[in-house]
């Protein structure tokens, strides 16, 4: 879909995304911060976005932080470790009242881990841990070891996992319930 017109991409994420698990896109047809914000906030389970460019479509990092879905993962050229510092600040902050269980951001250069997490407050575990949503998503759980945990005022906790690979760091985001 990415070489289709924007009207009909539209028209398909209206039809498709109520009565589909996973949405997937490869460009974001929408003209306008608050179009792909009405977007974000409709989409309730697991949606991916792979495209080259943010900030060719003059959308900020923040449309993308108020999802509703449950799952969230981004991967996109003008990602950065910034970005994820801010997301993390915002969240320890309150600043985000979204359902999101688990954000993923691939990013495209190295991450220093310790600068990145420079005064969240973060601690580190060592041991195995089993993630699970807390809604069927026809996503198997995920068990990890490693990371660093963060939590807000409030006592809500997260968990906050990074992996370098060829395609970038990835970071990964895991809200507990």
């Amino acid at each position: 879909m990415a070489n289709c017109p924007n009207s009909f991409a539209k028209k398909a994420l209206e039809i498709l995304t109520p009565v589909t698990t996973e949405t997937v896109m490869f460009k974001i047809p929408f003209e306008s911060q608050e179009e792909l914000e009405i977007f974000m906030k409709s989409n309730k389970k697991y949606l991916s976005i792979f495209i080259e460019g943010f900030s060719e479509l003059k959308f900020k990092m923040d449309a993308f932080l108020v999802s509703n879905s449950l799952r969230l993962l981004l991967r996109e050229k003008s990602l950065s470790a910034r970005s994820i510092k801010e997301f993390l600040s915002n969240w320890l902050q309150n600043e985000h009242h979204s359902p999101l269980e688990h954000l993923t951001m691939i990013i495209d250069e190295s991450v220093d881990r310790l600068e990145l997490l420079e005064g969240l407050g973060a601690a580190p575990f060592s041991e195995e841990r089993t993630f699970h949503y807390s809604k069927e998503l026809e996503i198997l759980p995920n068990t990890f070891s490693g990371g660093y945990d963060i939590r807000r005022i409030n006592g809500k906790k997260a968990t906050i996992t990074f992996e370098d690979g060829y395609q970038g760091t990835r970071f990964d985001f895991y809200v507990w319930l």
